[in-house]
């Protein structure tokens, strides 16, 4: 967006410091979301153990639980 916007000050706004706060808080968003989603599915009780994909997927471990999980569908 500054790249576009501002193209001749971009430089001066896009310090070091800013960039790495930037990648700070794209890391720690990242992290937060999957910690969440960790946190839902911690105390879900499962009814079988084998997935049927290649990859562990949110969905495929919804789909294994035995009891109803709205929170868990609405988020992720």
């Amino acid at each position: 967006y500054i790249a576009v916007c501002e193209p001749l000050r971009y430089h001066t706004i896009m310090t070091s410091a800013r960039l790495h706060s930037c990648c700070a808080l794209a890391w720690f968003v990242a992290l937060l979301c999957i910690a969440v989603l960790f946190a839902f599915h911690i105390n879900v009780p499962l009814c079988g153990n084998i997935i049927q994909h290649v990859y562990c997927s949110n969905r495929a471990i919804l789909s294994l639980a035995c009891s109803p999980t709205p929170t868990s569908n609405i988020y992720g």
